[in-house]
């Protein structure tokens, strides 16, 4: 029995990765490959965190808040995120940004959408002054 129960853990561990991967990408995270560029359902949020001189903020917390819950997420080293495919009501005006670091507090948090059309991109921009 006891071999069994040692056997079974890579299994349990390998199913409860592949569950937390697959609610991750519904949510808007990045996906499995290009099958999600070929099927869009949702804006592309692409966003910029920047101090007040304008350089990038790495490892910012951004906050993303829809009508249905949240996501977090951080800016890469160049101060960039990328969130894809968000499902509520198709509309960026139910969407909201909150950038966070610590030693630092969220100025302006801006969007536009860079053109018409309901999967249209849509830019973010994240303001941080330093406390």
């Amino acid at each position: 029995m006891h071999t069994a129960k040692r056997q079974a853990w890579p299994f349990l561990c390998a199913a409860a990765l592949a569950s937390t991967l697959s609610t991750a990408a519904w949510a808007g995270g990045g996906g499995f490959g290009e099958d999600d560029a070929d099927q869009p359902t949702g804006h592309v949020y692409v966003g910029y965190v920047r101090d007040a001189k304008g350089e990038p903020v790495d490892s910012a917390r951004v906050t993303v808040k829809m009508k249905l819950g949240f996501l977090m997420l951080r800016t890469d080293d160049e101060g960039h995120f990328v969130v894809r495919n968000i499902r509520d009501d198709g509309s960026p005006d139910n969407v909201t940004f909150e950038c966070a670091k610590d030693g630092y507090r969220q100025e302006t948090s801006s969007k536009h959408a860079t053109a018409d059309g309901p999967t249209a991109p849509v830019e973010v921009n994240c303001v941080l002054a330093k406390q």
